[in-house]
């Protein structure tokens, strides 16, 4: 570049002076346009402030170099006698250096730019892409310097909104001073972690966990924060807390949470004050339940649950035990007074009919309560003794409430004794089956025999029936002992049909749990006859009215199945159940059993005659046999054959015996009947 502008300087090898003496102000204007230029072209890049005061650096750097080199020329120009052009050619190759190194310096400061630029949007968009909010506060204006796209998401705010609030603008847990306090706790551990509550734009709060650590930037402090919305972890937990703490199908507290409750209520409870636990149970409640359908079990549940809530109404706790019970805590009671009261009042709201998917239900509920101090202190006690009277009331009638007393306690021990030895027996078939006859009124003659199941106690000896039934009926254990009867008492049959009783039926009592088992019990007797080889014929099942009328519809599909087995059915116990006319024609039964209680006083009350009397014509004109139980007297034998009743059954003829005094009986039978073996 130098080599042609030498010849318009003037310089040559030849001469050492000037054409006139000085340095052409083309090459001063130049040298100057140089910084100028590079200044002005910083300039139109997009800079920071921190990139900006190093652009503006380097240009004063480069007005420094030209205005060195500006004074050189004019030394030059002064002192051109003395230097050389070959000096002033060299010093111009030099600047000429000078700018191409300034110009490079310029493209890599550029490149640099251009680098930091790229960096600086990676950086915003993975900051962006994070689902948490991140963003530096300023520790003394509480400002914020830098955020992400999550933070104003998370409370609402546009970029340029958030921008200009403070955090006590959005935080809803802390005022000033608590804040304050947060702050200081934070400079001084460095780090801090926490849940606490913000307020979004539109009003709305939501849970966020916050992540604090203290950072220098730049000589001041600086708070950096990472937030995240816990809010649905919240509702997650919040809603597990309710599942595990309250009834879905009623809403009230469930068992565990009134355990706590009571718990509480009992450590911190005035010892001048007392306190009360009512078990309330509904009273055939299954019933309805199996008859009507479980949707329709839970709508009553929740109306009963509603009546009760407003009968203790602040007054005390209400929870939904589990099943049918429900449990009621009163907390400060004066005396045994109120707690009847609270009672009577529970009964009274239960009175009225409920109105549940078109149906009109009526139930009722049996009470036990017990009271704190007099009847335990501490919660087990307190449960466990209001159960106790509870399960009273029901034994008691039901419909009515029951205080707890020691005799109470002392029986339900007892069928716990009972229970845990009734499950010992059923491992080790301590049972036997006796065998009471029936006997046809008009000839006399055997026709079949009624199986009854008796318990070998190990230490007792026989047990009668009643001690025992009644709890394997609650606690299930009658399902085997069932099977366990129809599987001998079939045995037996065949072997006495083997041995010449052509028409000698036995007949099993068949329970409601049983009778209700679906398609088991039929598959059950189906085997057995397969095993036992017995004619069906000769097998009678023995169903309650109740067993019967807990789902009427189900009774009446497995009494046909049964009926194409070939096997009889009999209705024990007719008339102290509630049979509906119209399902007992469309039952099909043989036969029907004149309840005992109608037979005792057949002879003497003009009721019971009449009842037996009615009985017996219904049923003949069902085409349906008729078998009196309980008869004890000539004269009750004498009366029922007037009226028409087919067979009869009781200490009159014969007590129930083991297999082996029934065949004596069979074999000793001449159709005479002793009122000694009534005695």
């Amino acid at each position: 570049m130098f080599a042609r502008i030498r010849p318009q300087l003037g310089l040559n090898r030849s001469s050492r002076e000037p054409k006139n003496g000085r340095i052409p102000s083309v090459v001063a204007v130049g040298l100057l346009c140089i910084p100028l230029a590079l200044g002005g072209w910083i300039l139109t890049l997009e800079t920071t402030r921190e990139q900006l005061s190093i652009h503006l650096s380097v240009v004063l750097f480069v007005l420094l170099c030209a205005a060195i080199a500006y004074f050189l020329m004019e030394r030059v120009r002064t002192d051109f006698g003395e230097t050389s052009s070959d000096s002033l050619y060299s010093t111009l190759q030099q600047l000429s250096q000078t700018q191409e190194q300034l110009s490079e310096a310029a493209s890599s400061l550029a490149e640099t730019q251009n680098r930091l630029r790229d960096s600086d949007n990676r950086c915003k968009a993975l900051l962006n892409s994070l689902s948490d909010g991140v963003l530096l506060i300023d520790a003394n204006s509480s400002l914020p310097i830098m955020y992400n796209d999550a933070v104003c998401d998370m409370l609402g705010y546009t970029r340029e909104e958030f921008s200009s609030l403070r955090v006590l603008d959005y935080d809803a847990a802390h005022n000033e001073q608590a804040l304050r306090r947060r702050v200081k706790r934070i400079l001084r551990k460095g780090r801090d972690c926490f849940e606490t509550r913000h307020r979004r734009k539109d009003g709305g709060l939501i849970d966020v966990h916050v992540t604090v650590e203290t950072i220098e930037m730049n000589g001041r402090t600086v708070f950096s924060v990472i937030l995240r919305d816990i809010s649905e972890h919240k509702n997650h937990a919040q809603q597990l807390d309710r599942l595990s703490h309250y009834d879905i199908a009623t809403g009230l507290p469930n068992r565990q949470l009134f355990r706590q409750e009571l718990d509480r209520s009992l450590k911190s409870r005035d010892s001048r004050k007392k306190l009360a636990v009512l078990f309330v149970d509904l009273d055939r409640f299954r019933v309805i339940n199996d008859t009507l359908g479980h949707d329709v079990g839970d709508a009553l549940l929740r109306q009963v649950g509603d009546r009760l809530a407003e009968c203790v109404d602040g007054t005390g706790t209400l929870a939904r035990m589990g099943g049918d019970e429900f449990a009621v805590l009163l907390s400060e009671v004066q005396s045994e007074v109120d707690v009847r009261a609270a009672a009577r009042r529970v009964l009274e709201s239960l009175r009225c009919t409920f109105l549940v998917d078109g149906h009109e239900l009526v139930t009722s509920a049996s009470i036990g309560y017990s009271i704190c101090p007099a009847h335990g202190t501490d919660m087990e006690t307190m449960l466990m003794n209001a159960d106790a009277a509870m399960y009273k009331a029901k034994e008691r009638g039901r419909n009515r409430y029951q205080a707890y007393c020691e005799n109470t306690n002392i029986v339900a021990m007892e069928n716990l004794r009972i229970e845990q030895d009734l499950r010992k027996a059923v491992e080790r078939e301590e049972f036997v089956l006796f065998y009471q006859p029936r006997v046809e009124l008009f000839t006399s003659a055997v026709t079949g025999a009624e199986a009854l199941l008796r318990w070998q106690h190990s230490e007792n000896g026989i047990t009668p029936p009643s001690s025992f039934i009644p709890i394997a009926e609650e606690t299930g254990l009658i399902v085997p002992l069932g099977e366990w009867a129809l599987r001998n008492a079939c045995t037996q049959a065949c072997a006495w049909h083997k041995q010449g009783g052509a028409d000698l039926r036995v007949s099993v009592n068949v329970s409601p749990k049983q009778f209700q088992s679906d398609q088991s019990l039929l598959r059950i007797i189906e085997t057995v006859l397969a095993e036992s080889a017995l004619p069906p014929q000769l097998l009678e099942i023995e169903i309650t009215e109740g067993a019967l009328m807990q789902n009427a519809e189900h009774a009446v599909e497995t009494l046909r199945l049964l009926k194409r087995l070939g096997v009889s059915v009999t209705i024990d116990d007719f008339g102290t159940g509630y049979s509906s006319l119209s399902y007992l024609k469309r039952f099909p039964i043989d036969c029907l059993k004149i309840d005992r209680s109608f037979v005792r006083d057949v002879t003497t009350n003009l009721d019971d005659a009449s009842i037996c009397g009615a009985v017996v014509a219904m049923a003949h004109n069902l085409c349906m046999k008729v078998v009196a139980e309980g008869v004890e007297t000539r004269e009750q034998w004498h009366y029922l054959k007037t009226l028409g009743c087919d067979e009869v059954q009781g200490y009159l003829v014969s007590r129930p015996v083991p297999a082996l005094e029934f065949e004596q009986f069979l074999a000793n039978w001449r159709g005479e009947y002793r009122e000694t073996n009534a005695a």
